[in-house]
């Protein structure tokens, strides 16, 4: 907590009410999938794996609200070209340091499933790998923002790269959660519980935003070749 207010002081300073409404939503959403995880999916039942897991959780919701966080000040910041460089500075900084952090991540990810099996370095692979691809999405639009501000004149390509950086990582996400989602539901073997019922009504949200994403590719494409015909 001592950090994140810190990073809060130095990197954001007075956050906005729709920041603090999105970080209380990430976090209690995170809170209870991560509950089912544990108690439902892996059936924990010794003392020192529930220290293990929470310890592993509590790294990965303190990278998951920084880089939410950073995502909305980069929207809020993006939408005034007068904004300071300073100010674009310091939360892409994070963002940078947030991205090492994921590769500390994948060592300790390495080293315990080593120690606890295939099973445990998968699930906690996954884990590693989304908060990965969210924080390497957040950089790339923020890269791509910073190179259309110091470029002369008009970007005309500025509209593709963003749409393909967005689909291509919205889809990266999508499916990696998906895999990580259908794991649990056979590793777990828990066809007839509580568990099962949310892990499936995840199951269909994923496979719907999917379906979803590919269509509105499949009109993007029709639209763009409409135009240069």
């Amino acid at each position: 907590m001592l950090v994140a207010k810190l990073i809060q002081c130095i990197v954001f300073g007075p956050l906005r009410v729709s920041e603090r409404q999105h970080l209380k939503d990430k976090f209690w959403n995170f809170i209870f999938y991560k509950f089912i995880f544990i108690f439902g999916v892996l059936n924990v039942q010794t003392v020192e794996e529930v220290v293990m897991w929470c310890l592993w959780f509590a790294g990965l919701v303190f990278l998951h609200l920084m880089v939410q966080l950073c995502k909305d000040r980069f929207e809020y910041l993006s939408f005034s070209p007068t904004t300071p460089m300073s100010s674009h500075g310091r939360v892409l900084s994070l963002l940078v340091a947030m991205l090492l952090s994921c590769c500390g991540l994948a060592a300790v990810c390495s080293i315990t499933g080593y120690t606890h099996g295939m099973h445990t370095l998968a699930f906690m692979a996954a884990e590693s790998l989304l908060v990965t691809v969210r924080t390497a999405h957040v950089i790339l639009r923020y890269v791509i923002h910073l190179w259309d501000l110091n470029h002369e004149g008009t970007w005309e390509g500025k509209g593709t790269y963003v749409y393909y950086t967005d689909f291509v990582m919205e889809l990266t996400l999508l499916s990696l959660d998906l895999m990580h989602h259908i794991h649990m539901l056979l590793f777990g073997n828990i066809w007839l519980s509580m568990a099962s019922l949310v892990i499936f009504m995840q199951l269909r949200y994923l496979f719907h935003e999917v379906q979803r994403r590919i269509r509105r590719h499949k009109n993007y494409l029709r639209v763009v070749g409409n135009m240069e015909a």
